[in-house]
């Protein structure tokens, strides 16, 4: 029963319609994701969205069911952010159609549910090894993957739908790989084998036809095919010769030619729409240098890329996302160009250890310049939510989220390259000054929301002393500073503000002192102790009224005198020896006439 109980649960994870009831999309929105559809051709990288969701998401230490339950998440979300979910109460059940694919994110719906149900057969494969009941579900769930790959297919091959030749054909080798799968888990050898050989080969044709970036994810692809290949190769009793004539079978050769011509096609449409490799060479500071490592030159490309999906709109968990990716790259980058910077120092070339000591240098400055955007980034939520006056936002994180901004920009004041450009150096430094402002005017504010007005004042004075200086450094920089000018002169207005604010608090405290002190004063005070003044208060409110102090307070009053014998330390008492001598005597009389008593009885009785 407990093993049912768990399959329940895991189907319950599984199905395919975790979704959150939403109202139908308008007609006018829907019109114009159509017209935004046809403008622009829709392409999916499937092999790039897959890897990236796979090593992100628990395939890196081989979790599975974290992968799965992932895609279940991320399935909910898009239905969700689509507007195309199936709903609760009148539940129907909604197919991705060609008709209905107006943007790239709704062919993340089958894409998404066929790596679900991947993830679940791997998964329940494991547990089989302790369990083997598991594997007839397991079967199941491989199935269930291969008919969503199918339903993707079919769906890009559509001719209504506004899909590329490369994203048909990316899709194509996604459904082989997914049938070869299928395949070696029936033991279907030979057929898995040409399946694999297939996939091979379009993985193959689109590295050529991809950046250098995404080059390594389709040749790692490409590895673990001919791995598989091998083994199905073995299982068949067959050499690797027998596959490539595989490969050449007449029978299949028209499928092939007509994929090796859509492929050609991709690669011509990629090379004509690529730009220029600027990542074999950077510029910076007046100096060109060339990077010849190809690891570095991947790096760079990732994080181009990655540049470029960074926008204003994007919500604020997506941007940190970017934000870590990128940060990831130039470190992975720098971390490389440093180690290449050790080996040229060591083999005494002295042209190509400048050169990479400035490409470390450019890397560090972009990986503090991510840094610091990212920070802002955070900055700015952070005010958002405490303009709105959300409980968990205080002026303590903004302290603390300052503080690093301007230690970022110290750093990138040391940088060799940056050392003798004093317009940066002017530009770094105030914006560091202005920073530190930031941070004494929220340290001010968290004193203030306190009630500590002194050192609240004290910390706005320190804060419009930094303004000063971050002003003055500004004022000297040829760099552009409209924008940091504009946030220097809002503090400036903000500090008059909170120092207004003080003053008035200050003087609401003191004369709320002094009027509590006059009213304990009148309170206190009785009848007979005003019998000279008049006060209309004792005839309006006699329940308040004092006639008398009762119990009376407290009088000094003059105590009983103590005396001290000090005479007695200069009194010179009389001699008692006399006295005592004939004490003594009379004791020794005593005792001689008690010993004669007793020495006579003792003769008598003797």
């Amino acid at each position: 029963m407990a093993e049912n109980s768990s399959d329940e649960d895991f189907k319950d994870a599984e199905d395919e319609n975790v979704e959150v009831h939403e109202g139908e999309e308008g007609e006018e929105e829907a019109e114009a994701k159509e017209d935004k559809a046809i403008k622009k051709r829709i392409n999916l990288k499937v092999l790039v969205f897959v890897s990236e969701a796979q090593r992100q998401h628990g395939l890196r230490h081989e979790d599975y069911e974290r992968y799965r339950r992932y895609c279940s998440r991320r399935l909910a979300r898009t239905r969700k952010g689509l507007n195309f979910t199936s709903g609760k109460k009148g539940y129907t059940k909604k197919k991705v159609t060609a008709e209905k694919v107006l943007e790239e994110k709704y062919l993340y719906i089958p894409l998404v549910q066929a790596e679900r149900a991947w993830a679940y057969h791997m998964q329940l494969k494991e547990e089989s090894k302790m369990d083997d009941r598991k594997k007839f579900h397991a079967l199941q769930r491989i199935k269930k993957a291969r008919e969503h790959a199918k339903e993707l297919k079919n769906v890009v091959e559509d001719e209504t739908c506004a899909c590329d030749e490369r994203t048909k054909i990316e899709v194509t080798a996604y459904l082989e790989l997914m049938n070869a799968t299928c395949s070696i888990e029936l033991l279907q050898w030979s057929q898995a084998a040409e399946q694999l050989s297939n996939a091979k080969l379009i993985y193959e044709k689109l590295s050529e036809a991809c950046s250098e970036a995404h080059k390594v994810l389709y040749l790692q692809r490409v590895d673990e095919i001919i791995a598989n290949l091998r083994y199905c190769n073995f299982m068949l009793g067959e050499s690797d010769v027998d596959l490539v004539n595989m490969r050449k079978d007449p029978a299949r050769s028209a499928t092939m030619n007509m994929l090796v011509e859509k492929l050609e096609r991709a690669v011509l449409e990629q090379q004509k729409d690529s730009e220029p490799q600027s990542s074999s060479e950077i510029s910076w500071c007046n100096r060109t240098v060339s990077v010849t490592n190809e690891n570095i030159k991947m790096f760079m490309l990732r994080a181009k890329e990655h540049e470029k999906e960074l926008t204003s709109d994007l919500e604020y968990d997506t941007a940190m996302g970017l934000f870590d990716q990128l940060y990831g790259d130039y470190n992975d980058a720098a971390s490389m160009a440093s180690s290449d910077l050790q080996t040229a120092k060591t083999s005494g070339s002295q042209n190509e250890a400048s050169d990479l000591e400035f490409l470390c240098a450019y890397l560090s400055f972009k990986r503090l310049e991510k840094s610091i955007e990212r920070t802002q980034r955070m900055i700015e939520e952070a005010k958002r939510k405490l303009s709105l006056g959300d409980e968990n936002a205080k002026p303590d994180d903004l302290v603390r989220l300052y503080a690093i901004l301007a230690q970022n920009l110290e750093e990138t004041r040391e940088l060799g390259p940056l050392k003798g450009d004093e317009s940066w150096q002017n530009f770094a430094s105030g914006r560091a000054w202005a920073c530190r402002a930031q941070r004494c005017f929220f340290i001010a504010e968290s004193h203030l929301r306190a009630g500590r007005l002194p050192q609240a004042d004290l910390l706005l004075d320190r804060s419009l002393e930094e303004v000063r200086k971050a002003q003055h450094e500004l004022a000297e920089s040829s760099e552009n500073t409209s924008l940091i000018n504009q946030d220097v002169q809002s503090l400036q207005t903000k500090i008059r503000g909170r120092k207004c604010v003080i003053q008035a608090r200050a003087f609401e405290t003191s004369q709320a002192e002094s009027l509590s002190t006059e009213k304990a004063n009148i309170k206190t005070a009785s009848l007979v102790q005003q019998l000279d003044q008049f006060d209309a208060g004792y005839a309006t409110n006699l329940q308040k009224s004092n006639l008398v102090e009762f119990p009376p307070e407290f009088e000094p009053v003059p105590c009983k005198p103590l005396f001290f014998d000090l005479a007695g330390n200069h009194i010179k008492f009389p001699s008692l020896a006399e006295r005592v001598e004939k004490i003594q005597a009379e004791q020794a009389s005593a005792m001689g006439a008690v010993a004669g008593m007793f020495s006579g009885i003792s003769k008598w009785f003797g």
